[in-house]
């Protein structure tokens, strides 16, 4: 038991055994400074993806709301054009007949 050292002074290290352990958590301080930009910049790429796939669900839902109700305003003016042609019809018609008839014009305006 006279082999262990009492004193700090008694403490011998290798210096290779030194360099290998200095080396090895320079290396490992590196790996670790590198991993964590990368985790940093697939944190921020992983963002912008999911803000571009919220941004794409939402758009084509609405747009299709605008057009639905673009759609039906259409309609609804298609059937009043549809309404009003019937009766300029109708009217053209009665004019038609009442001249085939021989009948007096209408009063011009």
């Amino acid at each position: 038991m006279t082999d262990l050292p009492t004193d700090i002074h008694q403490v011998s290290v290798n210096r290779v055994t030194i360099g290998v352990i200095i080396s090895t958590a320079i290396l490992a301080g590196s790996i670790s400074w590198s991993s964590s930009r990368l985790v940093s910049r697939l944190d921020a790429v992983e963002a912008s993806v999911e803000a571009i796939q919220e941004a794409m669900e939402e758009a084509p839902y609405a747009r299709v709301e605008d057009v639905a109700e673009d759609l039906d305003d259409l309609w609804l003016e298609v059937d009043t054009l549809g309404e009003r042609l019937e009766e300029l019809t109708d009217s053209v018609s009665l004019l038609l007949l009442l001249e085939d008839r021989g009948l007096p014009e209408w009063p011009a305006d």
